[in-house]
């Protein structure tokens, strides 16, 4: 019998496509779950079906629906975040705050332009009538000056090249330049509100854009406050980030604010398999504790 998951190290491996057939929804315990219109923590071990939960509500494969009331944009943060891993261990311990904030904020417009490159490719799908119109007002939206949605994608790889030299002028010289980076959940909101006006299968009451964060790897702690920050309630979008257990350092936010448990983002627990269960299950539980229960580390310390 042909196993079509053979050669298949992780999820995030998947063409578009095969994470669509290989998907079984009865499977997965946390698919009704993962599809609510909340900010969402979704912590599990690896091989457990985040990724491939995620992957289901993202606009490439859309396993839900044809016309689902929100856009999904899959955003693989592990790829971002091995650029910063070492350029933040070379700014620990230094007394000048500005090295860290300068690169919290150079994180920030890495996740934008993924953000925006995802939103443009969903745009451009040829299954979506086209609309020049449309496509200006939700250019500008960006804050990325563009006629129309292709030039948006090319001023977008534009701009990241020019983070990307920052950076390398950074490692070679230690010297910086002071760059405004967007603010994401004004920027997003911006978003959502062009693309409610345009596109009309999409929820006008509930969160209609899914920022769907996978992130197989640790991330820096700065870089984990640039994400907590979009974690608020009553927002028009949603996050749901997938991480490991004792991964997620943090629920501080670049403003000092702490995030709340079952108010601004709530944990999803997904199990592995069920002689390991209980285990999983109790460690998430002390990893997502407001106070720590155990001397050990803490995994999410404010």
């Amino acid at each position: 019998m042909y196993n079509p998951f053979f050669g298949i190290s992780k999820a995030d491996d998947l063409s578009n496509k095969d994470a669509g057939l290989l998907f079984v929804p009865e499977a997965s315990p946390i698919w009704t779950q993962v599809q609510n219109p909340l900010n969402q923590l979704i912590v599990g071990p690896r091989g457990a079906g985040k990724t491939m939960a995620l992957r289901q509500l993202d606009h490439h494969t859309q396993h839900s629906s044809l016309n689902p009331p929100y856009i999904g944009l899959y955003i693989q943060i592990s790829r971002i975040s091995t650029i910063f891993q070492s350029l933040f261990d070379e700014s620990i311990g230094n007394e000048d705050r500005r090295v860290t904030r300068f690169f919290q904020r150079v994180f920030s417009e890495y996740i934008w332009l993924e953000i925006v490159r995802e939103l443009s490719l969903y745009l451009q799908d040829q299954n979506r009538p086209k609309s020049t119109f449309d496509s200006k007002n939700i250019a500008r939206a960006t804050g990325i000056t563009a006629n129309d949605l292709e030039e948006l994608h090319e001023k977008a790889m534009d701009r990241q090249n020019k983070i990307d030299r920052a950076i390398e002028n950074w490692t070679t010289t230690n010297k910086y330049q002071e760059t405004p980076a967007p603010n994401l959940a004004t920027s997003l909101a911006r978003c959502v509100d062009e693309l409610r006006t345009t596109i009309k299968t999409l929820d006008s009451q509930q969160p209609c854009l899914y920022l769907l964060f996978d992130e197989s790897s640790p991330i820096p702690l700065p870089c984990q406050e640039v994400i907590n920050s979009l974690l608020h309630r009553g927002r028009s979008y949603c996050v749901k980030l997938a991480v490991r257990p004792y991964e997620w350092d943090t629920l501080s936010t670049l403003t000092a604010r702490k995030i709340e448990l079952n108010t601004d983002v709530w944990p999803l627990y997904v199990e592995y398999h069920e002689e390991r269960s209980s285990q999983y299950i109790y460690y998430s539980n002390v990893v997502l504790a407001s106070t720590p229960i155990r001397p050990r580390k803490s995994v999410l310390r404010a």
